[in-house]
């Protein structure tokens, strides 16, 4: 696979500020969560809950793919018309939640950032075969009705979510008991890519990050000279 080019200055200042903010909302989310396998199994579910962290998981995807910044957030935006319109329930969990991540940053990834790689990278990058890979993106394209285009205030209020943890987005993520999630020392996780470089140091459970939010207007001028 060709080498992908070295990626602009992240609107956000430091991306891994970024992926750390997306992370700790979402292992937020995911611990008040309970495994609804029984009673609403999905393709998405794990047999059982990934080892690794959301923060390791989505530093992982941004260690081998070099998405912008505007990809994640996309992806949380497809997913919370996932979670927001799905009749029967459809929640993050600990079970699913690294499923959803690589599957809605995969799609998010083509439909808008410059740089896209294939399934077959994506499934290595996100520990899973590319059977299930191509599999996951057809039921989640099928699940939003196939629509993938975004417009700016609906990108704008998910980066504003983020910055408030008891944002309306994410009291409709979850339900109200909290849920364990993986602690960072267990020791399954998925093999790196291949070709790929060696894994950064892993992370600890993600921190609130201290993210001014003099980014927005940035961030969100990001998204606009895609679209």
């Amino acid at each position: 696979m060709a080498r992908v080019a070295a990626e602009p200055e992240s609107p956000m200042g430091s991306s891994q500020e970024a992926i750390t903010l997306i992370a700790a909302t979402l292992e937020n989310v995911v611990r008040h969560n309970q495994d609804l396998r029984q009673s609403q199994p999905t393709s998405f579910d794990a047999v059982s809950a990934p080892a690794i962290t959301v923060h390791r998981y989505l530093s992982r995807i941004r260690q081998y793919t070099k998405f912008q910044d505007e990809c994640y957030v996309v992806a949380l935006v497809y997913l919370d018309r996932l979670f927001y319109s799905h009749k029967a329930p459809f929640l993050p969990t600990a079970h699913n939640v690294h499923r959803l991540i690589i599957t809605s940053v995969l799609i998010a990834s083509k439909f808008y950032d410059d740089v896209f790689h294939s399934n077959s990278f994506m499934a290595q990058v996100g520990g899973i075969s590319v059977a299930e890979m191509n599999k996951l993106e057809i039921e989640l394209c099928v699940r939003l009705n196939w629509e993938l285009h975004i417009v700016h205030d609906e990108y704008l209020q998910m980066v504003q979510s983020l910055f408030e943890p008891e944002h309306r987005v994410w009291k409709r993520w979850q339900h109200q008991q909290p849920h364990a999630l993986p602690s960072d020392d267990a020791t399954h996780e998925p093999r790196e890519p291949t070709g790929a470089p060696p894994s950064a140091t892993p992370h600890a459970a993600a921190p609130q990050p201290a993210v001014s939010r003099s980014v927005l207007p940035l961030w969100a001028a990001g998204f606009r000279r895609r679209t």
